[in-house]
């Protein structure tokens, strides 16, 4: 791949899963990808915040940070969600270059900082990617001019080669520009120019691409924000995607991502898998792919795979199921495999708006699909469209009475949001029913509860869109009980404890003043400092014959087969061992060294007091004297 070095394969293989042969995740893990002379270049990724109340981390710029590491570069990741002063953490890493990843919501707001930036770092670079700049370019640059260059469609071969050209070797020749697939830049006299996309990743470079670089973020703070709809099981949750593209041609979609489905392997995604558990100890896996049905056979061997691992997590399909491409044996799969939650994207109940969008579902096999879901104990959730352009009151009435019949725990309305360079969006520009507030990307996102059109049309005003709206939302939740308890105890779950904790700005103060209480006491005298000692009491929780041992104080240990070790305290803990603040779940190889190789990764025992980052593998052999053990460092 041009610009993009190959990644060297190796034969390890870490385990076997029928006939799969799994390959050891260390080959793609950009912690140890770095080249021994790495350069001083600097390189800054920024993901913006929007405010549409879910948060996941982006896996785009995670991927771009992975192979800027392995080319050598030195990378930062900051994402407005988790930092709270990304300004200054950009103006003390002095980067040479800052990437923006912008969905059309947050193009304006990341313009804004991006003049920021310019004022305090002038000769850094100002490059924006991502949905918002994929789908319209030239604009974007022309619009804003504190955009120095623009990434279209997939970004690993295009800003590795601007990278190298551009701010390693501080480039700027229009040829060297000129010949940068995937480029959005300018001419000595302002004229944009746009290269046109770079060759999307075929399935065998899409296997070479290292892991995201998961590493570069705080992933605690994460895993107390990320969320994505009401429902979720776990506490550490993270995304995958197995595929990328979407053959279809819904009229909403922006679609970057092209219309040719490109695959990972199954090895090579069930290594990530494994390597998420194992690294970050994730309780649920979040599938962002367009659509994982869309061949059956490859999302029956993922499954299966997933089931022989047996691994402690709850799987979610917020989205990339198509309601017509399932059945019951793949369902059941789902489920074996920990699935709780399937989301439907049906979109609309109306045959007439169904054509209008060109997504052409079986609404009658995606009904039929829904009760089977019901039926074999899934969360189901769907979602509806209501004002599609060309849209009548008619059919949004046959929409609303098709979901009504549905039996789902979730439903999510909203008003359709004319991205640009979809189909919507082009047959509202060519009748004029944009309203004013379309004029302003800042309101392209989904408004569940206050809705703001964006569309107007001779069939469907906007005072029409906000009654249906309304109504839906009353039907379906205020007048059904147990839908209502239900929705509102995991509201109360979901935002209470935020508010508590600190982690949004209404909790901000009252965090503030219960942590000085704490630090203070009520004498005013300092409390004493609990955590290690509630950690040692934590410590025989859970423990089992065969497992690592544990005196009263924690200081002795004698390791069996089954035993862990945190990668950030090097400390042992017993295989299957859980507690509030190590989530110890990983397990390790049962095979036996010698006492060397542990004396080498025995530093400390206890549980880790900066919170488990990881899990390295190690052997242990049958029993190792304790007398043989490093003393544990002193608090």
């Amino acid at each position: 791949m041009k610009g993009m070095p190959s990644m060297k394969r190796t034969d390890v293989m870490v385990n076997r899963i029928g006939k799969l042969e799994i390959p050891d995740s260390r080959q793609f893990d950009s912690r140890h990808l770095a080249p021994k002379e790495s350069h001083e270049t600097r390189i800054a990724f920024v993901q913006p915040r929007i405010p549409d109340g879910n948060y996941l981390p982006n896996l785009g710029i995670m991927y771009m940070a992975s192979i800027l590491i392995r080319a050598g570069y030195q990378v930062r990741v900051l994402d407005e969600n988790i930092h709270g002063d990304v300004l200054g953490e950009l103006v003390s890493f002095q980067p040479n270059a800052v990437g923006f990843t912008c969905v059309t919501a947050a193009v304006e707001s990341s313009a804004r900082l991006a003049q920021a930036i310019r004022q305090f770092l002038p000769n850094a670079r100002i490059v924006f990617g991502g949905p918002h700049v994929t789908a319209v370019p030239v604009e974007t640059l022309t619009r804003y001019g504190v955009v120095d260059f623009g990434i279209v469609g997939e970004g690993e071969r295009s800003f590795l080669q601007f990278s190298d050209a551009c701010v390693r070797d501080g480039s700027s020749e229009p040829e060297v520009l000129g010949s940068i697939p995937g480029l959005v830049w300018r001419k000595p006299d302002g004229e944009v120019v746009n290269n046109g996309p770079a060759p999307l990743l075929t399935n065998e470079e899409l296997d070479t691409l290292p892991f995201p670089a998961w590493h570069l973020l705080p992933m605690e703070p994460i895993f107390k924000k990320a969320t994505h709809g009401l429902f979720t099981k776990g506490k550490r949750i993270m995304p995958i995607m197995t595929a990328r593209g979407c053959p279809h041609f819904c009229g909403f979609c922006c679609r970057i991502a092209g219309f040719d489905l490109r695959e990972h392997s199954i090895p090579r995604v069930i290594s990530e898998i494994l390597w998420l558990v194992e690294t970050y100890a994730i309780d649920e896996l979040y599938f962002e792919d367009d659509t994982f049905t869309e061949k059956p056979d490859r999302a029956h061997a993922i499954l299966d795979a997933i089931i022989e691992l047996n691994l402690p997590i709850h799987v979610k399909f917020a989205n990339g199921l198509r309601a017509d491409r399932v059945d019951e044996n793949l369902l059941g799969k789902m489920k074996l495999a920990g699935v709780y939650w399937v989301g439907f994207g049906i979109e609309s109940g109306s045959p007439h708006t169904q054509k209008l969008m060109r997504k052409f579902l079986d609404l009658d096999q995606a009904a039929k699909n829904v009760r089977l879901a019901k039926r074999l104990g899934f969360k189901v959730g769907s979602n509806c469209i209501i004002g599609y352009p060309g849209e009548t009151r008619q059919s949004i009435r046959e929409s609303i009475r098709y979901f009504q019949h549905l039996e789902l725990d979730s439903f999510a309305v909203v008003t359709c949001v004319p991205f640009p360079a979809t189909t919507a969006r082009q047959v509202c520009e060519e009748n004029g029913w944009l309203t004013d507030r379309a004029r302003n990307y800042e309101n392209y996102w989904f408004e569940v509860f206050k809705v703001s059109p964006l569309i107007e049309t001779p069939f469907l005003s906007a005072d029409d869109l906000r009654r249906a709206i309304l109504w839906v939302y009353i039907r379906f939740y205020f007048m059904n009980l147990k839908r209502f308890l239900t929705v509102m105890r995991l509201l109360l779950r979901k935002h209470v404890p935020s508010v508590l904790m600190g982690t949004d700005s209404a909790g901000t103060a009252l965090s503030k003043a219960l942590r000085e209480r704490e630090s203070s006491g009520r004498t005013g005298a300092p409390r004493e400092d609990t955590r290690e000692r509630n950690r040692t009491k934590a410590l025989p929780y859970g423990q089992r014959p065969g497992d690592a041992q544990f005196d009263a104080t924690g200081r002795t240990l004698e390791i069996r087969p089954g035993c862990i070790v945190c990668r950030a305290c090097e400390a042992v803990a017993p295989r299957n061992f859980a507690v509030r603040e190590g989530r110890w779940t990983a397990e390790v190889l049962k095979a036996t060294p010698s006492s060397e190789e542990i004396q080498g990764v025995l530093r400390a025992v206890r549980i880790c007091p900066e919170g488990v980052i990881g899990f390295r593998r190690i052997r242990v052999p049958d029993k190792v004297p304790t007398s043989s053990l490093p003393k544990p460092t002193p608090e």
